[in-house]
């Protein structure tokens, strides 16, 4: 149940088996820009940002579930249910230094998670396999050298459940569970 989908300058996002190599589906988002991300969670709906727009699409039926604008495009993550999307917070909607999670059916913010206190930036966001867990990987600075540093939040109650320093100085790229 492998899936590649590809989004770019075209205007549309493109979607196929990764074992069989067969064309899927080709959706055209009805704002016709440029799609600049794409994410695809393990039931196969999909979420792929144009321009200023956060518009999930369902790749059964083509059609879009939801569009809106999300406070920040840098840092996201689709649920593998496909029904939360996370992305992180530019004081817009959500505050610096926080992740918002929307309804991905509705384009509305159900919850925040906060990340950091201090001055962060977020780099990477990831959910669990099972949904409850949402990981941040983060660059933080408490009066001090700036640090990096996992943690994973729990998402029912919203609190750390664990963290991890990261012993070197590479800005964390990207997160997997």
């Amino acid at each position: 149940n492998s899936l590649v989908s590809l989004c770019g300058q075209h205007r549309q996002v493109d979607a196929w088996d990764a074992k069989t190599g067969k064309a899927l589906s080709i959706l055209v988002p009805p704002h016709g820009e440029q799609c600049s991300a794409i994410l695809v969670s393990s039931n196969r709906s999909v979420a792929a940002l144009n321009g200023q727009d956060l518009e999930t699409l369902d790749l059964k039926t083509g059609k879009t579930m939801a569009t809106w604008d999300v406070d920040d495009r840098r840092n996201m993550a689709i649920s593998p249910d496909g029904k939360r999307i996370a992305a992180e917070g530019s004081g817009r909607k959500t505050p610096k230094g926080t992740i918002g999670l929307w309804d991905s059916a509705t384009g509305e913010i159900v919850s925040t998670v906060i990340v950091s206190d201090n001055d962060t930036t977020i780099f990477a966001t990831a959910f669990s396999p099972d949904n409850t867990i949402l990981a941040t990987a983060s660059q933080f600075s408490a009066g001090g050298p700036r640090h990096q540093v996992v943690r994973l939040h729990d998402l029912a109650s919203s609190r750390v459940i664990d963290e991890f320093i990261v012993d070197n100085s590479a800005v964390p790229a990207c997160l997997l569970f």
